[in-house]
């Protein structure tokens, strides 16, 4: 009875307090880490017969946060498309979280020739856009990836791990391809123009050249050998002849 009165009192003075979920909220909470120099797909959903796809995530960026890359997959062969969206001052230095917000539309220009894809990521009032990929029509999925250090959330987390509104200016995109060699290459294309410098010059100049020199050589010293063959043969028929009468004229003597 006496303890019950003793929390009753702590709880008048405000000693004791209910927690508040959302004040107690880890900052540091994320679906998805990822770690520096690691490259890794923090987003994907499907979608069929839209010309228009949008998702919203939470990011809060490491130290050694490169940017992100968006991929959309064609839904009549599931070709992939990508842009490539770097880090800059859209992104803040102070490891809080912000909302980036993702839209990838597909749009036609005014004489309707041809379709193209308009790839836009948004924090705050920093908006940049990349247009890309002609002859693009239906979007089957939709994906964001994450480069480098960097944590990700699809909810958003406790009012007090968000950055302040973002008021930077918007920059300029003048490449949004410049970062996807981050893509495994084979070696093959690099390997290729080598074989044919040294396999097929080496086997015109060396192997063909000399079928060509050598055959006329064969085919021109047959008739002198033969002729010597001749001459050889008459001149022995020749001199077993005159032996012959040699040992006519001696006998008959």
């Amino acid at each position: 009875m006496a303890g019950g009165v003793v929390v009753a009192v702590l709880f008048s003075l405000g000693f004791i307090s209910v927690l508040d979920p959302a004040s107690a909220q880890d900052c540091t909470a994320a679906d998805h880490v990822v770690e520096q120099g690691n490259v890794q797909t923090v987003y994907q959903s499907k979608t069929y017969y839209k010309n228009k796809v949008s998702t919203s995530l939470f990011v809060q960026p490491g130290t050694a946060f490169e940017g992100v890359s968006v991929e959309v997959t064609q839904l009549s062969n599931s070709a992939k498309f990508e842009a490539w969206f770097p880090n800059d001052q859209c992104y803040p230095n102070d490891a809080t979280w912000v909302p980036l917000k993702v839209d990838v539309e597909v749009k036609t220009p005014e004489n309707k020739t041809h379709y193209y894809l308009s790839f836009t990521t948004t924090i705050g009032n920093c908006t940049k856009t990349c247009t890309r990929y002609p002859t693009f029509y239906y979007i089957k999925s939709l994906s964001v990836v994450a480069h480098g250090s960097s944590k990700w959330s699809c909810t958003c987390p406790a009012t007090t791990c968000l950055a302040p509104q973002v008021s930077s200016e918007s920059p300029s995109i003048s490449k949004c391809t410049e970062h996807l060699h981050r893509t495994p290459k084979t070696l093959t294309p690099a390997t290729s123009p080598a074989a044919d410098s040294t396999t097929s010059p080496a086997a015109d100049s060396t192997t063909s050249p000399a079928a060509d020199s050598t055959t006329p050589a064969t085919t021109t010293t047959a008739p002198y050998s033969t002729l010597l063959i001749i001459v050889v043969v008459m001149v022995v028929v020749v001199v077993v002849e005159q032996v012959a009468m040699l040992v006519v004229v001696c006998c008959s003597g």
